[in-house]
C-alpha cells in the first residue's frame, strides 16, 4: 500500500493454489476502496505501463505473485486515508465462484534498490566492457559529439558512410 495522501494505492501478495485445475483471479473489492482493479505492468516500446486485466492466472498446485512491476490489486478512490500498520480488507473472487478474505497489511512503499549481486556486478562490467551498457561519461560526451555534429550540419549517417567498411571476419 501507498503513503497517506495518496488517493489510490496496490495490493501486493502471494496467491496459492494448491488444487488439481487453474484458477483466476477475476476480481477484488475493498471497503476501503470506490473500487478495485486487476492491473499489470507491460513494455510498451521501452516504457512501462500498468494496464487493467480481465483476469490474473493462477496454475493448478503453484503460486503467482502479485508484485510491483508486475500484477497487483489497485485501489481506486481511497475512502478513507492509509496509515502504515494498517490493515485493509480485501475479498478476491475466483473463477470457480469462490471468494477468499484477506487482510492485507499497510506499508511504506519500497523506494531504496537493491544493491547489486557480486555475479550482476561481473555482469554489468562485462558488459560495458563490450560497449553494451556506456558509462555516464561516454552518454554525455556522445550527446555533445551529436549536438556539435547538429551545429556543423554534419550527420552521423555521412561520417559512417564515408568509413571503410570492415572486412566480416574482422567484427567481433
Amino acid at each position: 500500500m501507498v503513503p497517506p495522501g495518496t488517493p489510490n494505492t496496490a495490493a501486493f501478495m502471494t496467491i496459492s493454489n494448491s488444487g488439481s485445475s487453474d484458477r483466476k483471479l477475476l476480481q477484488a473489492e475493498s471497503p476501503v476502496a470506490r473500487k478495485a482493479e486487476l492491473h499489470t505492468h507491460l513494455n510498451d516500446q521501452g516504457m512501462m505501463r500498468m494496464r487493467q486485466v480481465a483476469d490474473i492466472e493462477i496454475k493448478a498446485g503453484a503460486q503467482t505473485e502479485l508484485k510491483p512491476g508486475g500484477y497487483h490489486v489497485m485501489l481506486l478512490d481511497l475512502q478513507q486515508p492509509l496509515k502504515e500498520g494498517d490493515s485493509v480488507t480485501l475479498t478476491l473472487r475466483f473463477d470457480d465462484g469462490s471468494t477468499k478474505e484477506i487482510d492485507a497489511a499497510v506499508k511504506k512503499p519500497q523506494t531504496v534498490m537493491k544493491a547489486p549481486t557480486p555475479a550482476t556486478a561481473r555482469r554489468d562490467e562485462a558488459l560495458s566492457k563490450k560497449h553494451l551498457l556506456r558509462p555516464l561519461e561516454s552518454t554525455r560526451s556522445h550527446a555533445a559529439a551529436i549536438a556539435e555534429r547538429r551545429k556543423s550540419g554534419t550527420s552521423c549517417a555521412s561520417k559512417q558512410a564515408s568509413a571503410k567498411p570492415k572486412h566480416p571476419s574482422a567484427v567481433p
